[in-house]
């Protein structure tokens, strides 16, 4: 599938078959590297044995997707994307892009680790410092985002794979 140049509107409707009209294009940035399977994250060790924890692997994400998003979307990606408040409900569509395809459901369990990067959150690191990472959803509760994880068969073998993150942003919501 070959993206659009320029206008993003029908990205959507080409990536989920749906209509977008109800969505606001705000951003995609790629990560060159792959989606963990949840079957290698349940399985993971240290080389003395113990579990890694899945904190670790989330941090890691933070910071590849921090430089990107600043590589790709350029130092004020902040206020493009950034949402402190519980609304507007923002719609997350992560396609993996591979040589083969992992099952279904390991490439929605391996991606909790970027879900969770992405959230919004602020970490207190004493009274006075305080650090934001994500900020692309309020919450991975279905009530603010509507994740969607695809995969896409594709590329020259050999190829690494890679994960492309689109963003948007829901408009007309019901007024309650």
């Amino acid at each position: 599938m070959k993206e659009p140049k320029g206008d993003k509107s029908q990205l959507l409707t080409e990536l989920l078959k749906e209509p977008s009209a109800d969505w606001k294009y705000l951003a995609e940035i790629r990560i060159n590297d792959d989606i963990p399977s949840l079957n290698k994250l349940l399985g993971m060790r240290t080389r003395w044995g113990k579990p890694i924890p899945i904190s670790s692997l989330t941090k890691q994400w933070s910071r590849k997707i921090a430089g990107a998003q600043i590589e790709q979307l350029g130092p004020q990606w902040l206020d493009k994307i950034l949402v402190t408040t519980p609304h507007p409900v923002r719609k997350l569509v992560l396609v993996r892009s591979c040589r083969r395809k992992m099952d279904t459901d390991n490439c929605y369990g391996g991606a909790k680790v970027i879900i969770d990067s992405l959230k919004s959150k602020i970490i207190y690191v004493n009274e006075n410092v305080r650090t934001r990472t994500g900020g692309w959803f309020y919450d991975d509760n279905p009530k603010y985002l509507d994740l969607v994880v695809k995969q896409r068969k594709e590329g020259e073998p050999g190829m690494k794979p890679f994960v492309t993150f689109y963003l948007w942003e829901k408009v007309n919501e019901p007024t309650s």
